[in-house]
C-alpha cells in the first residue's frame, strides 16, 4: 500500500503533468513576444547586424561601445549562471523521478505478493 506521503507526491506530479502543457506554451509565447518586441523597439540589444551597421556608419557613440564592452563579460557570466540553474533543476527533477520509480517498484512488489 502507498503511504500518505507517496499519495501526495503522486497527486502533485499528476497536477504538474496536466498543467505543464498550458504553462509551457504560455512561457514560450511570452519569450517569443519579448524577442520580437526587442527586435522592433530596441534592435541594438538583439540584432548584431544593426550594431554592425551602426559601427560601420560611425553612428554609435564611444560611450555605447565602452558600455557594451563592459557588459559583455557580465552577460556571459549571467548565461553561465542560467545554465547552472537549469542543471540544478534537472538534478532535482531526476531525484523526483528516482523517487517515482521507487514508488512504482514498491507497488509492483505488493502486486506480485498478492498474485
Amino acid at each position: 500500500m502507498l503511504n500518505e506521503e507517496d499519495r501526495d507526491f503522486i497527486s502533485k506530479r499528476r497536477k504538474l503533468a496536466t498543467s505543464w502543457p498550458l504553462v509551457g506554451v504560455i512561457l514560450i509565447a511570452a519569450l517569443g513576444a519579448l524577442v520580437v518586441g526587442l527586435f522592433v523597439w530596441s534592435p541594438m540589444l538583439v540584432n548584431p547586424f544593426a550594431v554592425l551597421s551602426r559601427i560601420a556608419a560611425d553612428e554609435m557613440p564611444q560611450s555605447t561601445l565602452k558600455m557594451a564592452a563592459v557588459l559583455l563579460p557580465v552577460v556571459t557570466l549571467f548565461c553561465f549562471a542560467i545554465v547552472l540553474i537549469v542543471l540544478i533543476f534537472v538534478f532535482f527533477a531526476m531525484a523526483n523521478e528516482r523517487r517515482h520509480l521507487r514508488i512504482l517498484d514498491r507497488l509492483e512488489e505488493i502486486t506480485d505478493e498478492k498474485t
